[in-house]
């Protein structure tokens, strides 16, 4: 049984989506602002989003 009101896989790709964002900056700056938009207007759930950072992140060959 899960002792935590959380997910903690739900925390992990929340914590990372900044640092995937910086990532994408140092390769696509337009595209990363996009993503600081949709993340800070709340435009996409968690994990779709960390899903579309880390492919986009793949498809750019930065990860």
């Amino acid at each position: 049984m899960n002792q935590f009101p959380v997910d903690p896989e739900f925390l992990k790709k929340r914590m990372a989506i900044p640092s995937k964002i910086a990532q994408l900056s140092y390769i696509d700056p337009e595209k990363a602002i996009k993503y600081i938009r949709i993340w800070g207007e709340h435009k996409k759930p968690v994990s779709e989003l960390y899903t579309e950072l880390t492919n986009v992140l793949i498809e750019t060959k930065a990860v």
